[in-house]
């Protein structure tokens, strides 16, 4: 049997005329059939987007309550890709809809919204992957010759970790809209490929591997190649001295995307790669150690852009450090849950 993609997802509303407004004057769907079945008393009506059809909406007076709050098993919520999401809110404020405050995806570097619909069914608006500005051959180049790569490496520096550092860096980029965006993508892309050759010289190996890639070189200029090479060389977190060039300022900062979350579990799968020897105590006291050396106040990180997020979650992960039972409770979870994945063969 093979499954060919969802087909629809089907909502039951108690009120037919505020949920069917909803739909398609907030959200912007279209009716592609609208049915009243007399031996029910009830709508039927199938909704699209781009002559898709995604939403079947029945009108049922009578059903129960959804138990969103606290959440029930089964379905959580819908998500819907949008290209932007701070004009998304703004449509949605204009159409007097309230929603949660963006949060970020801790893995992609992604942002996202939650908000209602008439029944508080939970909704997600999820901003896709903006390669906006980018070649779309150097895009097919990488997706199929480099991003790739990632997969030999640990968990903390896999697909989902360069994708989120492009993610950011593009974001970043945003702001400084004289950087050539395709010397921003190919810089993140590329900024941890040397770990196939380990950890230490990681970053002096990237900028090798980045050099002598044929593409970059048919593609980029000799100086842009070397103003690469050494943004990619700049991004190392432990580096004491700033990036040479903007470029490097802005992988450098991406790379510190800071989600306390994402971080902490990071460090605990760091240790377990590296660190077989130690018992659960060695691995908390480890995991501490580089939180407080990292992070913590005259910890080794810099922020290298003062208006990038990173400051203000810089200061919720030094809370979170110097706070015993909370970091204590959060490690405990974490290693448990990466041990359990570790036993099961999921690694």
């Amino acid at each position: 049997m093979k499954i060919n993609g969802l087909h629809h997802v089907a909502i039951i509303c108690s009120d037919y005329a505020a949920s069917l407004k909803f739909y398609t004057h907030v959200l912007g769907f279209t009716v592609l059939a609208e049915n009243f079945r007399e031996e029910t008393r009830s709508y039927k009506t199938d909704l699209a987007l781009d002559d898709r059809y995604i939403i079947e909406l029945f009108s049922f007076s009578d059903a129960p309550p959804r138990p969103s709050y606290p959440e029930a098993r089964g379905l959580r919520h819908i998500a819907f890709e949008i290209d932007n999401i701070d004009e998304a809110l703004a449509w949605l404020d204009s159409c007097g809809v309230a929603h949660e405050a963006v949060r970020l995806d801790g893995y992609t570097g992604k942002r996202f919204v939650f908000f209602e619909d008439p029944d508080r069914q939970p909704i997600e608006f999820y901003e896709r992957y903006r390669l906006d500005g980018v070649s779309a051959d150097t895009v097919c180049y990488v997706e199929r010759n480099i991003l790739p790569r990632y997969a030999a490496f640990d968990k903390a520096h896999r697909e989902d970790h360069v994708r989120m550092v492009i993610e950011q860096s593009l974001r970043l980029a945003d702001r400084m809209p004289h950087l050539d965006r395709d010397m921003v993508y190919v810089i993140a892309a590329f900024h941890d490929l040397g770990l196939a050759n380990g950890r230490e010289r990681h970053h002096l190996d990237s900028a090798v591997i980045l050099a002598e890639d044929e593409y970059v070189k048919n593609f980029f200029t000799p100086g842009q190649i070397d103003l690469m090479c050494r943004a990619v060389e700049d991004h190392r977190a432990s580096a004491k001295s700033c990036p040479r060039s903007e470029y490097g300022l802005v992988v450098a900062e991406a790379d510190r995307f800071i989600d306390a979350g994402t971080i902490i579990r990071r460090t605990v799968q760091y240790g377990l790669a590296n660190y077989p020897e130690l018992d659960r105590d060695g691995h908390y006291r480890r995991t501490l150690a580089h939180l407080r050396d990292k992070y913590g106040p005259g910890g080794y990180l810099k922020i290298w852009i003062p208006w990038s997020d990173n400051a203000g979650r810089l200061e919720q992960l030094r809370a979170i450090i110097a706070d015993k039972p909370r970091i204590t409770a959060i490690f405990d979870r974490i290693f448990d849950e990466e041990t359990e994945d570790r036993d099961q063969g999921r690694m």
